[in-house]
């Protein structure tokens, strides 16, 4: 019975990879992952408070309270002055 054992493209011997290699080792990848890993943490997070401002926004643009009408400018208060007399009831 043969036994079958997977192995990764880049462990193979004599494979021909399909993605582009580089020479760079497992070291100098092990140094650019943390960053990638935090660029795509820091751009997700990004990406999910910017979809919830503008939903937030939208919502409120579409069920917000109606613009409530221009006032209209109060009448000029009418006032007794000194020089004026009161008219009375004779």
């Amino acid at each position: 019975m043969q036994r079958y054992r997977f192995r990764a493209a880049h462990q193979r011997a004599g494979s021909n990879q399909a993605g582009l290699n580089l020479g760079l080792g497992p070291i100098v990848i092990s140094y650019f992952m943390p960053v990638i890993l935090c660029f795509t943490v820091v751009a997700s997070v990004s990406f999910g408070v910017v979809a919830a401002y503008v939903a937030v926004l939208g919502i409120l643009s579409s069920f917000g309270r109606a613009p409530q009408p221009e006032p209209q400018p109060a009448r000029p208060r009418l006032i007794l002055l000194a020089t004026q007399n009161h008219a009375s009831g004779d």
